[in-house]
């Protein structure tokens, strides 16, 4: 799982963060919060209290980046299509300093579903 404050940076956005409430929150997940990762257990804690000033970003896994693309078509012809990105956008700069497969997912989640790229600070149309 990706912890590094660049993913934390490149989930800080409202693609990304609206959807989380698609997911049920489980053990298992991760967010950030006041400068630390902390699993869900900790979160709910934090939610529980209803702290609002705190700011809370959820770092979705693989898996659940993965689940944020449509069912169809098929999982074979998905994984086709995200190999033919990994061809087709060589220069990419999410690939200069992409350090996990959650970060190079995340590129591609908003790729396909935002047409956005990362430029180093921010998605990018």
């Amino acid at each position: 799982m990706d912890k590094s404050e660049e993913y934390v940076k490149q989930c800080d956005c409202p693609e990304i963060q609206d959807g989380w409430g698609k997911f049920a929150i489980k053990w298992g997940d991760f967010y950030w919060n006041d400068g630390m990762v902390l699993p869900v257990m900790k979160i709910l804690a934090i939610l529980e209290m209803k702290i609002s000033t705190e700011k809370i970003i959820w770092l979705p896994r693989q898996d659940q980046l993965q689940e944020m693309l449509p069912n169809e078509p098929a999982w074979d012809y998905r994984f086709s299509a995200f190999s033919n990105w990994l061809d087709i956008e060589p220069g990419l700069s999410i690939f200069n300093s992409v350090d996990s497969m959650e970060q190079l997912w995340l590129g591609y989640v908003m790729a396909e579903l935002h047409g956005k790229k990362w430029n180093e600070e921010a998605w990018v149309k």
